[in-house]
């Protein structure tokens, strides 16, 4: 789709540009990870060895501690899953080497988690195949898309919108003679709604109505703690609590607050969304609804 810039009452269309380097595009993505992806920088060009034997480009972690893989294509790349699988073989089987790497840099008190590594490709496109294998993959795996134009902008898209992560089951709570070191661990709304009493089913029954009338580009995902709404990164998590619900969203010391209702989570917590509101009644919804859409918009 085409990108306008207005003049007045002119339209101009935007050219797209190419990176003349994919280190030029890793440069620029690593730079911005938190922006980008909600991913904290921990090195570039990681070298690892062995049976092997290579170097990722970029590696993180999220803000659950999950360990993250970034590698950048220029164009289109007929063995971009084969890497993906390559590389992710490594990392669930060198856990030691990369837990190192993150204390050195985010200091040895940082929580790694291992129920969720992940691996973000960035590419120009992908063709068909790539789009449908890559659903059928235990990793989990995110497929983003960009455009890049003269005029400097940069346009990033998830393209393998999905409801349901995978997670990684840890040698020790497989079975025995258990091979496949994935499964696709599905949570549900159910999972969120079972101890919940009426009323709150009910408040969430309505927010998320309103949150999904925002757009129909919004990617919706079941965790085990918290039900997340996003476009390339979250913008709003929706945490049950016994008798009312707690809704986070971005970072920001601008939004219309006019009642104050926001509070600003602790910076020790190192959450990426930065503000949450308790939700007691749907006055609480007509008011949140407003906060929500400009955490969505300030995603685009």
């Amino acid at each position: 789709m085409a990108l306008f810039k207005m003049n007045g009452n002119k339209l101009n269309k935007l050219s797209i540009k190419s990176f003349q380097r994919e280190k030029d595009l890793q440069k620029l993505c690593e730079s911005n990870l938190d922006e980008l992806f909600q991913v904290r920088f921990v090195a570039t060009e990681f070298p690892f060895g062995d049976e092997y034997s290579g170097r990722l480009d970029t590696i993180g972690i999220d803000y659950e501690g999950n360990p993250v893989i970034i590698e950048y294509k220029l164009d289109k790349n007929s063995a971009v899953l084969s890497q993906c699988l390559f590389y992710m073989d490594w990392l669930v089987n060198h856990k030691g080497d990369f837990e190192v790497a993150v204390k050195e840099k985010l200091g040895k008190e940082i929580k790694i988690t291992w129920g969720n590594p992940k691996m973000i490709l960035v590419a120009q496109d992908y063709n068909k195949y790539d789009k449908y294998a890559v659903n059928q993959i235990n990793y989990d795996i995110y497929l983003y898309k960009y455009t890049f134009y003269t005029t400097g902008e940069l346009y990033l898209e998830n393209i393998n919108v999905q409801e349901n992560k995978k997670y990684f089951i840890p040698k020790n709570e497989q079975k025995e003679n258990e091979t496949n070191k994935y499964e696709r661990k599905i949570y549900s709304i159910e999972h969120h709604l079972e101890s919940c009493n009426e009323k709150v089913k009910e408040l969430y029954h309505e927010l998320n109505e309103k949150i999904i009338e925002i757009s129909d580009q919004i990617e919706v995902r079941y965790s085990k703690y918290y039900i997340s709404y996003r476009t390339t990164k979250n913008f709003a998590e929706i945490y049950f609590k016994k008798n009312f619900l707690q809704v986070y969203v971005t970072k920001s010391e601008n939004y219309n607050d006019p009642a104050n209702k926001l509070e600003k989570v602790p910076e020790s917590y190192r959450w990426s969304l930065g503000n949450r509101m308790d939700i007691n009644n749907s006055s609480d919804i007509d008011y949140i609804i407003n906060i929500i859409i400009q955490s969505y918009e300030s995603t685009l």
